[in-house]
């Protein structure tokens, strides 16, 4: 709880300094004629950073910041898809399997749809 709140907080003292520094989080001399055109260009919205990034393809991400970061985002991307694929059947399969025939070794409720319900 404690390291959400201390995150939440990170992010709203950042939604603040953006506007009150714009010079220390904003303008990037290199790439600032790209960053006042659309799809780039930030609205003066106390949330247009949350929002900013659901425009912009990782294409238009690899010609502003580079193909490091590009790639970062696809692998990112990539991850969250396998995860998806693999995870999700194998909680729906697994943890029904292990809380009903696991041999009931778990102390507590929430160990039921853990491995370690399991018995020997």
């Amino acid at each position: 709880m404690t390291n959400m709140v201390m995150a939440l907080g990170c992010f709203v003292c950042f939604l603040f300094l953006r506007k009150m520094y714009p010079s220390m989080f904003q303008h990037n001399q290199e790439v600032h004629e790209l960053l006042q055109n659309e799809p780039y260009k930030l609205s003066d919205g106390l949330l247009a950073p949350v929002l900013a990034p659901l425009r912009v393809k990782v294409d238009d991400a690899i010609e502003i910041a580079g193909l490091d970061h590009g790639l970062l985002i696809e692998f990112a991307q990539f991850v969250m898809k396998v995860m998806l694929l693999i995870g999700a059947p194998a909680v729906c399969v697994l943890s029904p399997l292990y809380a009903f025939s696991g041999g009931h070794a778990a102390d507590n409720r929430l160990s039921l749809i853990g491995f370690a319900n399991v018995s020997e």
